[in-house]
């Protein structure tokens, strides 16, 4: 499912259940942990999920001093063939937004829009703890910011990205039925240590389960064994009575 804002130019869309879910899961399968192949992850589900595939990823071996587009899309400016995109995904929601905006600059002079990625989840609101109660846990959000907002200072510029994402947020949590007396949004500090984490833990739990399973079953096993051995001793002791009286 997806979600769109516009505010005052700069545009906010928010992904979240499987399509989150699947992007997730595909960078923490993935043996390589290169920010490039991360970054390649991302740039083929924002061209999928955003541009329905149209787009061009840059398939060249990257060389170290050389600068390449992340994404072209086909431009609707008379003239122009392409835009090109520069992605940044964070995973600490706008934590490092002024950092990408104080290069600008370099980004702008060969890109036409900076895409900046984070990560939101659904908690409960009193106790911090992450929601497994629902289908629709992680949220992607990305920020689209084009390249006419480079003259903006950079405190206003970071002033309305931030109303933006906060007002967005408000707007995903109302579109995503979340009770607002119990529940809220927050940033996810690093989404794939912790969804890593959480997955590891959601094992051992599994495995718990597993074992007590096997020990009740053991243990009723063993119950089992328990009455028999009763059984063959009553058995016994009436073959020997049964001797006994004989023997007289």
């Amino acid at each position: 499912m997806k979600l769109f804002h516009d505010y005052k130019a700069i545009s906010f869309h928010a992904f979240w259940s499987r399509d989150t879910s699947k992007v997730i899961n595909e960078v923490l399968n993935k043996k390589s942990k290169s920010y490039a192949t991360h970054h390649d992850i991302f740039l083929r589900f924002l061209n999928d999920q955003l541009f329905k595939g149209q787009g061009v990823l840059n398939k060249e071996f990257r060389r170290k001093g050389k600068t390449y587009p992340d994404l072209l899309i086909p431009s609707k400016t008379e003239g122009k063939e392409y835009e090109i995109i520069e992605l940044r995904t964070h995973t600490s929601e706008l934590k490092y937004l002024r950092r990408e905006l104080n290069k600008r600059e370099k980004i702008f002079a060969f890109s036409d829009y900076l895409y900046f990625a984070y990560f939101l989840r659904r908690v409960w609101k009193e106790k911090n703890e992450i929601l497994k109660v629902h289908d629709c846990i992680y949220y992607l959000v990305i920020i689209s910011i084009p390249k006419k907002t480079e003259k903006i200072p950079i405190n206003e510029l970071e002033a309305v990205i931030k109303m933006g994402a906060e007002d967005f947020t408000k707007k995903v949590a109302e579109e995503s039925g979340i009770d607002s007396e119990r529940e809220e949004l927050l940033g996810v500090d690093n989404i794939f240590k912790t969804v890593d984490l959480e997955r590891r833990l959601e094992e051992k739990e599994d495995l718990i389960k597993e074992k007590d399973k096997q020990l009740k079953e053991n243990a009723k096993q063993l119950k089992e064994n328990v009455k028999q051995l009763k059984e063959k001793e009553k058995e016994i002791k009436q073959l020997k009575k049964q001797l006994d009286e004989t023997k007289k």
